[in-house]
């Protein structure tokens, strides 16, 4: 990237920002020591699917973090949990020592 400023076509990026929609801000300094911002857009099918990933992490988030809470709560053995939910037994006890160490911390 050329700088605007001298025109050295050498320069390093200090700080990229990505902002929603596909565009990529990257501030930048020239050898020379002059400072700018270039901006990059990506095209609207990557910043779709980049958006739908986000989405679906999200949700996968959620639905993990609402399970966790259930088995937090249900008082029966671990291996009747498990079985409900679909996970092993030591998951269980992995999730409730976790919940426990941060109620105690």
């Amino acid at each position: 990237m050329n700088c605007p400023k001298c025109g050295t076509p050498h320069s390093n990026v200090t700080a990229t920002r990505r902002a929603p929609h596909g565009v990529i801000s990257r501030r930048r300094r020239c050898y020379n020591g002059h400072a700018f911002t270039t901006w990059e857009v990506l095209p609207t099918s990557v910043a779709r699917r980049e958006l739908e990933r986000n989405h679906q992490a999200a949700k996968l988030a959620s639905k993990t973090w609402r399970r966790d809470q259930a088995i937090i709560r249900d008082t029966r053995p671990s291996t009747q949990v498990a079985l409900d939910h679909g996970i092993t037994d030591t998951r269980v006890r992995q999730i409730r020592g976790a919940h426990r160490a941060k109620a105690a911390a």
